[in-house]
């Protein structure tokens, strides 16, 4: 059985204190009244809407909590990467690079001998420079490897597959 719950949280998605002063702020997710938030052992967020449900809701949703009622969203606990003892969220990555390529990609973690899992960066269409220096990544969230798929697998609802993508690869 699956279990949803939406509309727990908000957050203000411009990123900016005002129109004419420019400054950027950052923007945490904040629980609506009556909602309770927690983390589980995994780090994930668990919602308790007492006036909708008795059971509490556990994600897959790795977060950091500010606050009882703020947290900051770090990405989803089943694709995180572990690459020689550092966890590394995809999706958080995949914000800084999206302003350096312009294609659709994705990031994914292979066997690595070595680190346990290897960070490396699937691309669709051909070749091309992609140059990370510009894009404030730290020396754990550099791609490894960079792989160019002509045209990723998807799913139905035109998402992108990203394991039947991967085993297009051979590694």
């Amino acid at each position: 059985m699956t279990e949803t719950i939406t509309h727990v949280a908000v957050k203000k998605l411009n990123k900016f204190k005002s129109i004419s002063s420019g400054e950027i702020e950052t923007s945490y997710y904040e629980v609506l009244p009556d909602i309770e938030i927690y983390k589980d052992q995994r780090d994930c967020l668990v919602i308790r809407a007492s006036k909708i449900s008795n059971n509490s809701v556990f994600t897959n949703d790795i977060v950091r909590l500010i606050s009882d009622n703020q947290f900051e969203w770090l990405g989803r606990f089943d694709t995180v990467i572990n690459s020689g003892g550092v966890k590394l969220h995809p999706e958080r990555i995949e914000e800084k690079l999206s302003k350096g390529i312009t294609t659709r990609f994705f990031l994914a973690g292979i066997p690595d001998s070595i680190l346990g899992e290897q960070l490396i960066l699937v691309v669709e269409g051909s070749f091309q420079t992609i140059d990370t220096t510009q894009l404030n990544l730290s020396k754990f969230e550099i791609p490894k490897q960079i792989y160019f798929v002509d045209e990723f697998a998807q799913t139905p609802t035109k998402k992108i597959a990203r394991k039947k993508t991967l085993a297009l690869l051979s590694f």
